[in-house]
């Protein structure tokens, strides 16, 4: 929430799982959404000790993020957040090309990134994180996640497959190839008589073919 209100500050949702809601499936929910900011911390500082980090073996991190002043403001939030818990955090600044290679190669510690469903249904955004998949980025390989998206996509009945897909997301979101930050949100200035805006499309893509004006 401190990044969505006090760096970002455009409206998004903070995300506490991968997938937004959307039709059809609701969002996970987190324990750790109802928790406060000091027991979220001291939580993470027993992980933390529990990995073998402590003041005289820090965990050092290098954070790439491709360059906008955006991204630069939360990149150095991150960090500043993590530094009471003993992480030191070096920040890399890309030129955008750099950063795509970077990314594409494996090249990093810890990247900002971004990803959109390009289709209303849980797998245009879980498939990323499929073995192999051209784009999992996050080089996340676990074939028990990728077998249940395929018993997704083998089944019928929805409530079933709404059931697999939550199954999946939470495994994700347990082994953490990916921490959420916030979910995108579209700000527009639209004229009260435009009609045909979509209301279902993560990507918020509009066809021009499906807009009209209407006084009604």
């Amino acid at each position: 929430h401190l990044l969505t209100e006090k760096v970002s500050g455009q409206g998004e949702q903070a995300a506490w799982s991968l997938l937004p809601g959307m039709p059809g499936y609701e969002a996970l929910s987190s324990p750790l959404a109802l928790q406060d900011q000091p027991t979220r911390l001291a939580k993470a500082a027993a992980l933390l000790a529990q990995a073998g980090y402590d003041s005289q073996h820090p965990l050092k991190l290098t954070l790439t993020y491709n360059t906008s002043e955006n991204h630069k403001k939360l990149a150095l939030a991150v960090a500043s957040m993590w530094k009471p818990l003993g992480v030191e955090v070096t920040l890399n600044n890309m030129e955008w090309n750099a950063y795509q290679v970077a990314k594409d190669s494996g090249d990093f510690m810890l990247a900002r990134s971004f990803l959109f469903g390009d289709y209303v249904e849980p797998s245009a955004m879980l498939n990323s994180f499929r073995c192999q998949d051209p784009q999992n980025e996050s080089g996340y390989c676990n074939p028990t996640f990728d077998g249940l998206l395929q018993q997704a996509a083998d089944t019928l009945d929805g409530n079933a497959r709404t059931g697999l897909y939550h199954q999946a997301e939470q495994l994700l979101m347990d082994e953490m190839p990916a921490i959420p930050v916030y979910h995108y949100n579209q700000m527009r200035l639209v004229d009260p008589t435009l009609r045909g805006l979509p209301v279902q499309n993560l990507k918020g893509a509009i066809a021009t073919k499906d807009l009209y004006f209407s006084q009604q």
